[in-house]
């Protein structure tokens, strides 16, 4: 079975074609220079050997299912959700497996280290040698996606976009940079010079790991997403939902053509030299891929021109095949392609300087070719780079736009730096490359081109810092308001001191909002704390109104008041009796006043309903307990006159300081009568003497 399409030149197809079907049910693909070994859904891994493609190995069955399978030089290990399993190469044979503490997704082997993606955003580092153990979160998600070399590690998840790690000697990786927050769930691939990260919007993302900036996007023929990938140093071969595979050659970006796969889906890919191994639906397919009739090695490092070496012997045919690209690159830059025409006319003039030997024999035919191609690449190269200036230009001119007309950027922070960082970046190569192509006309339009992006950067940037002062100034408000709304609270204040403080606040917020009459984001800031505290300020007020408001009695029914004068005029004598038993007077009186107070309700409800001779009762007992007799029987009370007090002899002040013998003397010479219980005694004196003698 074979299929093929166009490739990036007319002339080369790219074609395929199945030369092996190995039928067992296949979870991940891994392989090493002579083997291929599977992960398969029977918890066993399957090691076939390359080119004759026999079962050489059958690894013992793990207690879990499978997740992904790695080899180095001595061993293979299986990841489990709880386990990674390890046997030995040389003779198959299970050496023992390293405990997980949390559940794996996904791993990758690097070096001396084994990477484990796992669960609730957990990387988990596994040392091959002492077996030592690290894990470091890193997501709040599953980790679903993970690459590693000796320097980055790249992982994702289903709901965050890539980060790249630095990898750190015992210690947790530092982050480097987050790429494009669209690519979540991204697969993830690399090189030493790129980072590849594959979409579900059917592209792969090439990233540069010098400044990590976005250099460029390739896009699949008849794809809806991205499902694997593989990459080298010189290619990257990309698997979709669709069953398609296009392949890219990484240095120009150019595509080398797309192949399906038909009724088999697809999991996963990898290459070997001119073969494919593809983990599908049907078992796993060995495809034998070819371009222009010749055979793609897709291992090989060295450079290649569409599956022919360039080095030639034959200056004709270097010739032939400059001038094709010479042509292809005219097409392009009549188009207005100049990224295209770039690429076209620096792989001519590429292989002019590969084949120089081969030209030696046709001096002026290469020098001509030499000054064609440099100063169509030098047109491609200007025009492409004024585009791209017009491009970013117009990108901060609708920043700018938006700052004036809203007052703000719909663009987040770190989109608005990356924007700048990449308009710096370009405007540098732009005055590098109108200063290396001064002689020709255009290196001027550049310049000034360059001249204008300037201008519309400082522009766009100031008025970004006005917005930022604006927001600063909003949020500073609100920040001070809010301490001095706590530390109200805290002191204690009184209900009042609050609404007074509601109320100052209030009024400075509704004062900034009118000043701030197109700045909607600052309106925003400000209206959801002049909400907040218009609520409390609602709350405390209505508080207050209730606790000030004079509720006005219920009035009681005639017989409730006919019930109740009857008990408390019946309870009267008995209260005022127990009022003579009470000794401390400031008791007595808080007992009056009660009495008086439960009598004074009584009154009012009598002359409420007009009973007279009630009130005149009331009345009655209320001045009794004042102290005044009823009405009618006043009198006039003659104030007492103090009673006189007879001073004792000075003979009895002395002898009450005396001793008590002479305190006794003293007191019987004055004639101060004895007390009962002396008297008492000296009259059993006499009896107490005869008992005594007797």
């Amino acid at each position: 079975m074979s299929a093929s399409s166009e490739g990036t030149m007319a002339s080369a197809r790219l074609q395929h074609s199945i030369t092996t079907v190995l039928e067992h049910d296949v979870i991940n693909l891994y392989q090493d220079d002579k083997c291929v070994y599977a992960a398969c859904t029977d918890s066993k891994v399957r090691v076939w050997s390359k080119g004759d493609w026999q079962l050489i190995a059958e690894l013992g069955e793990t207690t879990s299912p499978l997740l992904a399978v790695h080899v180095d030089d001595e061993n293979v290990y299986a990841t489990c959700e709880r386990r990674v399993y390890v046997w030995n190469k040389s003779t198959w044979g299970m050496i023992g497996w390293f405990e997980l503490s949390y559940s794996a997704v996904t791993s990758t082997l690097c070096g001396e280290f084994l990477y484990v993606g796992a669960k609730e955003g957990r990387l988990v580092s596994i040392a091959k040698d002492t077996h030592d153990t690290s894990s470091w979160q890193l997501y709040k998600a599953d980790i679903t996606n993970i690459w590693a070399d000796e320097e980055i590690i790249c992982a994702s998840t289903n709901k965050a976009e890539p980060v790249i790690w630095k990898i750190e000697t015992a210690a947790a990786p530092t982050e480097i940079i987050r790429l494009d927050k669209k690519d979540k769930g991204a697969k993830i691939v690399g090189n030493s010079s790129f980072i590849l990260s594959g979409v579900n919007a059917s592209e792969v993302k090439v990233w540069d790991r010098v400044d990590w900036t976005h250099v460029r996007t390739l896009q699949p023929v008849n794809s809806n997403g991205i499902i694997s990938m593989w990459a080298n140093n010189m290619y990257v071969v990309a698997a979709s939902n669709s069953s398609n595979i296009t392949i890219w050659d990484l240095r120009n970006g150019n595509s080398l053509g797309s192949i399906k796969i038909d009724g088999a889906k697809i999991s996963q890919v990898l290459a070997d030299k001119q073969f494919l191994i593809l983990a599908t639906s049907n078992g796993i397919m060995i495809a034998s891929v070819t371009l222009g009739n010749q055979p793609l090695d897709l291992s090989a490092e060295e450079d290649l021109m569409y599956g022919t070496q360039i080095l030639r012997t034959s200056p004709y045919d270097v010739l032939e095949v400059i001038y094709e690209l010479q042509k292809k690159g005219d097409g392009y830059l009549h188009k207005g392609a100049y990224h295209e025409a770039v690429s076209e006319f620096e792989h001519a003039l590429q292989l002019l300087i590969d084949n120089t030997q081969a030209l030696l024999e046709v001096p002026e035919e290469r020098e001509k070719l030499t000054t064609e191609l440099s100063d169509r690449l030098g047109q491609s190269l200007l025009r492409s780079k004024i585009i791209e200036l017009g491009q970013l230009a117009e990108e901060i001119k609708d920043v700018a736009s938006e700052l004036e007309r809203e007052g703000r950027s719909s663009m987040d922070d770190k989109a608005l730096d990356n924007l700048w960082l990449r308009t710096s970046r370009i405007m540098k190569e732009s005055r590098v490359l109108a200063e290396a192509q001064e002689g020709h006309i255009l290196s001027y339009q550049l310049s000034h081109a360059s001249d204008e992006l300037e201008a519309e950067l400082s522009d766009a940037k100031e008025k970004l810092e006005r917005y930022k002062e604006k927001i600063n100034h909003a949020r500073t408000l609100i920040q001070n308001l809010r301490s001095e709304w706590r530390w109200i609270e805290r002191k204690r204040t009184t209900l009042d001191e609050r609404l007074e403080f509601l109320n100052k606040a209030i009024k400075s917020l509704e004062t900034r909002i009118k000043e701030s009459e197109e700045d909607e984001e600052v309106i925003e800031i400000l209206s959801a704390s002049l909400i907040e505290y218009t609520r409390i300020h609602d709350q405390i007020s209505r508080i207050l109104t209730v606790a000030k408001e004079e509720t006005e009695e219920v009035p009681f029914s005639r017989e409730e008041t006919v019930g109740a004068i009857q008990g408390i005029l019946s309870v009267i004598p008995k209260r005022k009796t127990a009022l003579l038993k009470i000794l401390d007077e400031s008791e007595r009186n808080r007992e009056v006043e009660k009495l008086v107070s439960a009598l004074q309700q009584a009154l009012v409800a009598a002359e409420h309903h007009k009973m007279k001779d009630e009130a005149v009762r009331i009345n009655s007992e209320i001045a009794a307990l004042l102290g005044f007799p009823p009405e009618g029987e006043k009198e006039e009370k003659k104030p007492k006159e103090p009673k006189k007090t007879k001073e004792a002899p000075e003979e009895v002040k002395k002898a009450k300081k005396a001793p008590a013998k002479e305190k006794k003397k003293a007191l019987e010479k004055e004639g101060v009568p004895k007390t009962k219980k002396l008297a008492t005694k000296e009259k059993q004196a006499p009896k107490k003497r005869a008992k005594k003698n007797a």
